[in-house]
């Protein structure tokens, strides 16, 4: 009896560690919201780690983390490093910026489980307003693999991402509508006053 349960157990782990090792080797996550402002207002809002305090909801889950930023905003090699009770270790650089409408980063996580991954944004116009999709690309190890069974990347990234896009959407327009230049009154208005 003791003997068939052994067998029994061995067949469902080896059936487990088939059906975790035929998970995708990488996944690719993204989420796109559209914005009333112009790209440059949401470009400074993403290009500048200092100004993620306000949307970004790892930040929001963990807002006791420490964090570091280095460099000069929107450059090559602004880097964010944080350490948090809920966030875990880890760091994030820009490696490529393409004013307004690229930013793509090096994303390395160091706790709870080391891993890298590369993550950015896309802009795009669209017509008075901007397109925003932030998007992240990375590869699956076998631990990855099993927890995606229970919940994957696109469902535990995928909703943090659209939280981070709707908080940050109020701010990217509130900040557009105080760049909005009054017109500029005609001499000859002025005169008839």
């Amino acid at each position: 009896m003791f003997k068939n349960i052994l067998v029994g157990v061995g067949v469902l782990v080896a059936l487990l560690v088939v059906v975790v090792a035929a998970q995708p080797s990488e996944y690719h996550v993204e989420r796109s919201l559209e914005m009333n402002a112009p790209t440059e207002v949401v470009w400074e809002q993403l290009s500048d780690f200092n100004a993620w305090k306000a949307w970004n909801p790892w930040h929001k889950m963990d807002p006791d983390q420490k964090t570091s930023i280095t460099g000069d905003a929107g450059a090559v090699g602004h880097t964010n490093t944080w350490d948090g009770e809920k966030t875990g270790k880890g760091s994030q650089e820009i490696v490529a910026a393409d004013k307004p409408k690229h930013l793509a980063m090096k994303l390395v996580m160091l706790e709870p489980m080391p891993d890298e991954a590369k993550t950015g944004f896309k802009l795009e116009e669209a017509g008075d307003a901007t397109k925003v999709t932030w998007f992240i690309d990375g590869n699956n190890s076998f631990v990855k693999k099993f927890f995606a069974l229970v919940m994957g990347m696109e469902d535990m990234l995928g909703t943090m991402f659209e939280q981070g896009l709707a908080d940050l959407k109020p701010i990217v327009e509130e900040k557009a509508k105080e760049q909005v230049v009054a017109p500029a009154v005609v001499e000859g208005d002025a005169a008839s006053e």
